[in-house]
């Protein structure tokens, strides 16, 4: 998938849009980018039966994330200890879990 909006809705700066499928239980998944730097947390996935319920339009794959900087900051005003690694080594493959 990729990062559709760098907002949630009502310009929400705290998380970001993606397309990747989510499915039940995938939330606290990470969101990588292309060097495997976690770049967000999964959160949500959009209700598209309430959607076209309320709207009577069919939106998918508007999935939310939680932004790192999000997270980061709870973690420090938590004081919860972690460690930061940043890799700028660019994946050479993609690993579509898809297929199994």
């Amino acid at each position: 998938g990729n990062i559709s909006s760098v907002t949630g809705f009502a310009n929400d700066t705290t998380i970001m849009q993606i397309t990747a499928p989510i499915q039940l239980g995938n939330s606290g998944g990470p969101v990588l980018d292309m060097s495997g730097n976690v770049v967000g947390v999964v959160s949500a996935k959009i209700n598209e039966l309430a959607v076209v319920k309320e709207t009577g339009s069919l939106l998918q794959n508007i999935n939310l994330a939680i932004k790192s900087q999000t997270l980061q900051m709870f973690l420090d005003a938590h004081q919860i200890d972690y460690k930061m690694k940043n890799s700028d080594t660019k994946l050479e493959t993609a690993v579509n879990l898809e297929d199994g």
